[in-house]
């Protein structure tokens, strides 16, 4: 939408060959930077385009296999609360707030992730060549003015390092998980319990008048993004338009007129 706007200072073919370089999802992001120009002429192309069945992998197997590498009985939960909103109104919101909650990316799913990024860096590129990563590992790293962690640049030796700490994710949520004593590590695995007693909640006191209010308000988590402070003051903004939701709930059950 920026692009067809005139926003952006580049070229139609440099953006193009831009995500051909980058190699990853080629297919998905041309056909979403085609989505997003078009919905800013006609939403009802738009929409036409996407109904004719623009996609090249099946979206179910793409979660199990991330649940699955993510380990910890993340794809047991999964599939346990997708058993139990079989035929729910907003099955489909639920399971992708709660995908997202069960994924957090804390530092083994990171080192996870970087091998497998280099594994693809190896499978595209040949000859001499080396990785760089730019990252703002906790507890070592400083404070910057705008309140976030800076970022330092780590060498390919950080290849081992990762890979030890990937292995290293069956000590997630235990007691010698050093990692999950940290402010962002409690807030999420909160966030997790917390949204496990919503659902349940919804599959008992659901009420097709509350329609509108149940979707938005199990799709918060959807918008807890980033890391750091960043996701803090994000998991804040959630917290105050829940209670705002669940008070329009408790109002509309008691037969008062709902919240502004």
């Amino acid at each position: 939408a920026a692009f067809q706007a005139g926003l952006l200072p580049i070229s139609l073919k440099a953006l193009e060959e831009a995500i051909v370089l980058n190699g990853t999802k080629v297919k998905e992001n041309q056909t979403a930077f085609t989505l997003g120009r078009w919905r800013t002429i006609d939403e009802n192309v738009s929409n036409q385009f996407e109904s004719r069945g623009q996609k090249t992998r099946d979206y179910g197997q793409t979660i199990y296999e991330q649940l699955k590498g993510y380990g910890s009985g993340r794809l047991a939960r999964y599939e346990d609360m997708k058993l139990k909103l079989t035929g729910a109104p907003h099955e489909g919101q639920i399971l992708k707030s709660y995908f997202k909650l069960l994924t957090y990316k804390d530092e083994y799913e990171v080192a996870r992730l970087l091998q497998t990024t280099k594994l693809q860096v190896s499978e595209m590129f040949e000859g001499d060549y080396s990785i760089q990563y730019q990252l703002a590992p906790p507890m070592v790293s400083r404070v910057g003015v705008n309140g976030r962690p800076q970022k330092r640049s780590f060498g390919p030796w950080f290849h081992k390092v990762s890979a030890v700490l990937a292995r290293l994710k069956v000590l997630r949520e235990t007691p010698i998980d050093i990692f999950g004593y940290t402010t962002e590590r409690r807030m999420e695995r909160q966030m997790i319990s917390d949204f496990e007693s919503l659902t349940a909640q919804y599959l008992s006191d659901y009420e097709p008048k509350l329609y509108d209010v149940w979707h938005e308000l199990l799709g918060l988590p959807q918008n807890v993004v980033g890391f750091g402070p960043v996701k803090l003051a994000n998991a804040i903004t959630m917290e105050k338009r829940r209670s705002e939701l669940l008070k329009q709930l408790i109002a509309v059950t008691a037969g008062t007129p709902k919240v502004a």
